[in-house]
C-alpha cells in the first residue's frame, strides 16, 4: 500500500476507535465525554486532511524511503500506526467506556473542563497555524529550497509539535481529574507521554532536524535560526 494512504488510514482508525467507545455504554454522554470525543474528531479530521494534501503535493514521504525497500520493513510503520492510535486515544476510550453522570459534576469538573478545554483549543490553533503557514510557504515558487522563519515559526522551530503535545496533555488532565481515585484513568498518561517520546525523540524533531541540517546546515542564516530560536515552546528569539 502506498504511503499516500498511510495518514488517511490512521485517521479512519482513530474515527473507528472513538465511535466504538461512544457506543460501548447506552447511557447518555456527559459534557466531558462529548468534548473529548468531538475534540478528537476535529483533530483527526484536520490532521488527516492536511497530511494527505501534503503528500499529494509532494508525491512522496521522506520518512518511508528506506522502509519501502522490503515488504517486512514496510509492515513496521503500519503496525506502529495501530499502536499509535491505541495509545493516543487511551484517554478518550477510558472516559467513554465509564459512567460519567452530569448529576455528579462539581466545581472541580466544570473548572477543569473549561480551563483545559480552552488550552486544548489554543494548542489546536497553534498546530493549525504552524502547519498552514509552512504549507503556504512551500507552495510559493519564490521559497523553493528555503526554510521558513516567519509567522509562528519565528518563535519556535517546531510550533506544530508544541501544539500537538499541549492538546494531548489537556485531554489527559481532563480525564484524570474526572476521578482521582479511579486508577484506570491514569492510563490516560500513555497519550501525552507517547506523543512526547514520538515527537521529541523518534520521528518528530530528530528526523526533521536531521533533514534540515542536511539541506541547510552549511547556510549561515539557518545556523543563526537554529541557534536563536526556541526548539519547541514558542518564545521570543534571542
Amino acid at each position: 500500500m502506498s504511503e499516500r494512504f498511510y495518514d488517511l488510514s490512521g485517521s479512519a482508525t482513530h474515527l473507528l476507535v472513538i465511535a466504538v467507545s461512544l457506543v460501548y455504554t447506552e447511557s447518555s454522554k456527559s459534557p466531558r465525554q462529548v468534548f473529548l470525543s468531538l475534540a478528537s474528531l476535529i483533530w483527526l479530521t484536520r490532521l488527516g486532511s492536511f497530511l494527505y494534501l501534503r503528500i499529494e503535493k509532494d508525491g512522496r514521504d521522506e520518512r518511508f524511503e528506506d522502509l519501502k525497500r522490503t515488504f517486512i520493513s514496510w509492515t513496521v510503520p503500519w503496525i506502529f500506526q495501530a499502536a499509535w492510535v491505541t495509545l493516543i486515544q487511551a484517554p478518550v476510550i477510558l472516559m467513554n467506556v465509564r459512567e460519567d453522570p452530569i448529576s455528579e459534576y462539581g466545581v472541580k469538573d466544570i473548572v477543569t473542563l473549561s480551563v483545559f478545554g480552552i488550552l486544548w483549543i489554543v494548542g489546536f490553533i497553534i498546530e493549525c497555524t504552524a502547519d498552514n503557514e509552512k504549507f503556504v510557504f512551500k507552495t510559493r515558487a519564490v521559497n523553493k529550497g528555503k526554510f521558513i522563519t516567519t509567522g509562528i515559526w519565528k518563535y519556535s522551530r517546531h510550533p506544530n509539535y508544541f501544539g500537538e503535545i499541549l492538546m494531548w496533555w489537556c485531554v489527559c488532565i481532563i480525564v484524570v481529574c474526572a476521578d482521582f481515585t479511579d486508577w484506570k484513568l491514569y492510563g490516560s498518561l500513555t497519550s501525552p507521554f507517547f506523543t512526547m517520546v514520538l515527537l521529541l525523540g523518534v520521528s518528530g524533531i530528530p528526523m526533521v532536524d536531521a533533514i534540515g541540517l542536511k539541506r541547510w546546515g552549511h547556510v549561515k542564516e539557518y545556523q543563526e535560526y537554529t541557534k536563536n530560536t526556541s526548539l519547541l515552546i514558542p518564545w521570543f528569539p534571542k
